[in-house]
């Protein structure tokens, strides 16, 4: 692949819509990641600027920065990104490390939020960690703008449809529901719970109305019984992993305080 003003010099991975690139900016020698689209249906496109739109508008330190954004001259839609070092996050980790992560990732998910903005598809594979456990937030391919945000509100995705990874979604997610704020928070638990425990919060399902059926109809295993997590977290992941949205966290910031909160508790 050419790109005008970069040297590319690798691919670091590829899928059936597009891949990444380890590329130089020619002039000033710094190391970027570059997105490309391959894929060239409506969607698609539609979907990759959405999530470069996106990009450009997240500030916070814990979300992956976008540079630019643009076309190359054969109808390529690309994405210039920050080049992260280290890798997707993976368990099992201690519980104070992975409640160390999980406020880094509610930073990230408190100003997406407030923007209007909802992952839809928050997963160990997507909160990325670096060697001082510096956590960045990576892809809002499928991201939900919520009804009044001044981003792109139209709506990409049909009544009833499922978006997102399976493994990680709410139970409105899974039965193409509303998404909100909480369906984030909800995704949080299945990651802080999976991350602790080395195993899911709920048993594997094969199918969307199974996988309901289980979180309808029973709760995960406290974490302070099978690890040295103290109960307090057993508390906060009742809460994000509330059936009904409403019983969740009011917000990715509350829950950051009450994560901060189980912490100083075991401090003291």
């Amino acid at each position: 692949m050419r790109l005008d003003g970069y040297s590319i010099e690798a691919r670091l991975a590829s899928g059936g819509c597009g891949a990444i690139y380890r590329a130089s900016h020619v002039e000033t020698g710094r190391a970027v990641a570059i997105k490309v689209l391959h894929a060239q249906r409506d969607e698609h496109v539609a979907r990759f600027r959405r999530e470069a739109a996106v990009l450009v508008r997240l500030r916070n330190p814990h979300t992956i920065s976008a540079f630019e954004f643009g076309e190359t001259a054969d109808g390529t839609l690309y994405i210039v990104m920050e080049l992260l070092c280290g890798e997707s996050l993976r368990g099992p980790l201690s519980w104070r490390r992975m409640l160390n992560v999980a406020k880094q990732v509610c930073e990230s998910l408190a100003e997406a939020h407030a923007l209007g903005v909802i992952h839809r598809d928050l997963k160990p594979t997507n909160i990325h960690v670096d060697r001082d456990d510096f956590v960045k937030v990576l892809d809002f391919g499928v991201a939900k703008i919520m009804q009044g945000s001044d981003l792109d509100g139209d709506t990409l995705t049909r009544a009833g449809q499922m978006v997102g990874t399976f493994d990680y979604m709410a139970p409105e997610q899974i039965v193409g529901s509303q998404c909100t704020p909480q369906t984030d928070l909800f995704a949080l638990g299945l990651v802080i719970y999976e991350m602790i425990a080395s195993q899911r919060a709920f048993a594997r399902s094969h199918s969307p109305v199974a996988m309901v059926q289980t979180m309808m109809t029973t709760s995960p295993p406290p974490l302070s019984a099978k690890t040295d997590a103290p109960i307090e977290i057993d508390h906060v992941l009742e809460k994000l992993l509330a059936r009904d949205p409403g019983d969740r966290f009011a917000s990715a910031t509350a829950v950051a305080t009450a994560l901060d909160g189980v912490m100083r508790l075991k401090r003291s």
